[in-house]
């Protein structure tokens, strides 16, 4: 799994503008919130493993671009926290417990991951889960 962050941390890509705007409903809304959360999650996760582990970071970052693994990892981490934290305070406003909210949010993550549309088969799926998994987190990320 591991493996697969750090792939996905290494591809970029761009999400097609949606042609009219639809207000979601509470529930998609509250879907979205949560689907927010489980990506800063990830994020926060991969940040504390680079963190806590240098030689992966050194790993990472060789060849060429590598040395903006290391800024965008951190980068990520940080707009990570900063949901996190947010999510949290939200929920209690709501009276909910922080584990609640955890939980919700790291099981829509999961989801996304688990009911992504892969086309390929074995360690190559679960390759394409990640990096499906992380472009869709980035776009949830800059909205």
């Amino acid at each position: 799994m591991l493996d697969l962050i750090f792939t996905a941390a290494l591809v970029s890509s761009t999400t097609p503008a949606a042609t009219k705007p639809v207000a979601p409903s509470p529930i998609a809304a509250q879907s979205k919130a949560d689907q927010k959360f489980g990506c800063a999650v990830l994020f926060v996760g991969a940040d504390e493993v680079i963190r806590s582990n240098p030689a992966i970071l050194a790993k990472l970052s060789e060849g060429e671009g590598g040395k903006a693994v290391g800024p965008l990892l951190k980068m990520m981490g940080v707009s990570g926290e900063t949901i996190l934290n947010a999510a949290i305070a939200d929920g209690a406003a709501r009276g909910e417990k922080p584990a609640d909210v955890y939980r919700r949010g790291v099981a829509s993550m999961a989801s996304m991951m688990i009911d992504a549309p892969v086309t390929k088969k074995g360690d190559d799926a679960n390759e394409e889960r990640g990096m499906l998994l992380f472009t869709n987190c980035l776009s949830l990320m800059n909205e």
